[in-house]
């Protein structure tokens, strides 16, 4: 099930001028390191699913239930050994649909995705390249799939800007397809000594094809990032991080927009966790926004904790408070976290956002072959100042799951749905879904 992310502080976005740098400094990483016997695995998977929604685009007025047909392929391929591993993963779904509006989803292929990594370390020096390409139906685009999208070291930290901010899509009304892009590449030197250098470097886009409606314009994000460690002691380090990122989106008179982000985090470990202090200060084109926080760790015998709590000033002078916490707990028969975030942000216009975020996951075995799983996600999204633009998605799930055989499973969801866009009527969806999926592993 998806989850929101757990937004880190002094985690950067990675940057664009690194990336010649970067390249240059990786054939020295090959070079020093030393051969391992190689590690190989295939993930090959297949799906055939149900679906049924009684309002699948939310709109704010149903016009009838909508039932389709999918078929998907997935795969996952690694390669490893002690000092370097490469991964590449798709996932490809075909869908047809019947229902009162057609057009808005075409049958075919209506989701594709790709993802790249790769790491390569050496005793002082790592060398890592993330990369995605997705194409997307855009009326079945939700926000909280765009979060996983954009993780792809799966840690929970988002690269790219896109997520948590609604204001990119309006998936009740927008139609079209949506291709997405990301490439991200961090150097990191000297990572035994005293004082270390990360070099970052990103870029990413949107394009939108067979868009009926407007609101829909391509855009191109490119990213520069250095920064710097310093272990003062052997349990406090501080990290020093300037940033630099552009935005471009066709058809926008204001042209090119620049961000510079200048962070300072100080952090020491304690015999149960860390205690750290969190400073940003952003420049963009509309102002400074100024961010202070104070971040806590706890690895406790039954949870890990994890909080942090500040305040920043908006662009426009207002001083909001900011936090978060994650929670996360392995029961006797299952596993439960909670997610909360408020913070103040650009969204994916590159505007100031206030964003509020919630997720709450719990699963658990019922039988030696029966699972389940319990999703709440919901997502606010406020413009800062004299907008009072607002926007909300949530959702609800349920999930079942049960083994078949050594490859063979089938599952079944039920999940609602609500979109509140600020400017027509609440807009709720039911889903029940059915997979039967089959998986295998191969170790060559």
């Amino acid at each position: 099930m998806t989850r929101l992310p757990r937004l880190r502080a002094g985690r950067r976005p990675p940057g664009l001028a690194a990336l010649a740098l970067s390249g240059v400094c990786a054939g020295l990483l090959v070079h020093g390191a030393q051969a391992q016997e190689a590690g190989r695995e295939l993930n090959i998977g297949t799906s055939l699913g149900v679906q049924a929604n009684d309002n699948l685009n939310l709109d704010s007025d149903s016009e009838g239930s909508t039932t389709s047909a999918t078929a998907g392929f997935d795969f996952a391929l690694l390669l490893a050994n002690i000092g370097q591993s490469f991964a590449l993963s798709g996932d490809f779904q075909l869908r047809s649909s019947n229902g009162p509006d057609e057009d808005a989803v075409s049958d075919g292929l209506s989701s594709a995705d790709l993802r790249l990594r790769y790491n390569r370390e050496s005793r002082d020096a790592r060398f890592g390249v993330n990369g995605f390409l997705s194409r997307r139906e855009v009326a079945l685009i939700e926000p909280l799939d765009i979060v996983d999208l954009l993780d792809p070291d799966g840690d929970g930290v988002p690269n790219l800007d896109d997520p948590l901010v609604l204001d990119d899509l309006d998936v009740a009304t927008q139609r079209g397809t949506r291709l997405s892009f990301g490439l991200d590449t961090t150097l990191e030197l000297r990572r035994t000594a005293p004082f270390g250098i990360i070099l970052s470097a990103g870029l990413s886009g949107l394009r939108y094809d067979d868009s009926s409606t407007g609101g829909l314009e391509d855009e191109n994000r490119h990213r520069a990032g250095i920064g710097l460690r310093f272990d003062l002691n052997p349990v406090t380090q501080a990290r020093l991080d300037l940033d630099y990122s552009s935005y471009e989106q066709d058809n926008d008179d204001e042209g090119r927009r620049d961000t510079f982000v200048l962070s300072l985090d100080l952090n020491r470990a304690t015999q149960a966790g860390s205690i750290g202090l969190v400073t940003e200060a952003v420049s963009t084109e509309d102002g400074e926004r100024f961010t202070l926080g104070l971040e806590r760790s706890l690895d406790l015998p039954l949870w890990t904790l994890t909080g942090q709590i500040g305040a920043t000033r908006t662009e426009g002078g207002d001083v909001l408070p900011t936090g978060r916490l994650s929670a996360s707990r392995d029961l006797r028969q299952g596993a439960l976290s909670l997610d909360l975030t408020r913070e103040v942000r650009s969204g994916s216009d590159d505007e100031e956002r206030r964003v509020t975020g919630l997720s709450l996951d719990y699963s658990r075995p019922l039988t030696p072959l029966t699972s389940m799983g319990l999703d709440l996600s919901y997502l606010r999204s406020d413009a800062t100042g004299d907008n009072d633009e607002t926007e909300s998605f949530g959702r609800a799930a349920i999930e079942l799951n049960r083994t078949l055989s050594e490859d063979w499973s089938l599952s079944v969801s039920l999940a609602h749905r609500i979109e509140d866009n600020g400017f027509a009527d609440r807009a709720h969806d039911n889903r029940i879904s059915f997979d039967l999926r089959r998986q295998v592993t191969f170790r060559p």
